[in-house]
């Protein structure tokens, strides 16, 4: 059996969120405006991030975590520095 990967299991959680197909937004789609999140649901996103994860994104990164891409980038730079807080 296979893992899913991190971008599979981080567009799950962006999916969920958004009511949408996971293979139905880019990585360079913005949260906010291509998908059409508001600010709460975002913030729904970093918590299922943090969740899935198992770790706890800082207040002052939210606004770098834009696009899954950003979130990505962000996680395999977390996994480098150590468990649980980036």
């Amino acid at each position: 059996m296979t893992h899913p990967s991190t971008e599979q299991r981080l567009r799950h959680i962006v999916a969920h969120v958004a009511h949408v197909p996971p293979d139905s937004f880019a990585l360079d789609d913005e949260l906010a405006i291509e998908l059409g999140l508001d600010s709460l649901s975002v913030l729904r996103v970093v918590a299922g991030v943090e969740r899935e994860f198992g770790m706890t994104i800082e207040d002052e990164r939210l606004h770098d975590l834009q696009t899954l891409r950003a979130i990505l980038v962000y996680l395999e730079q977390a996994a480098g520095a150590g468990p649980h807080t980036a």
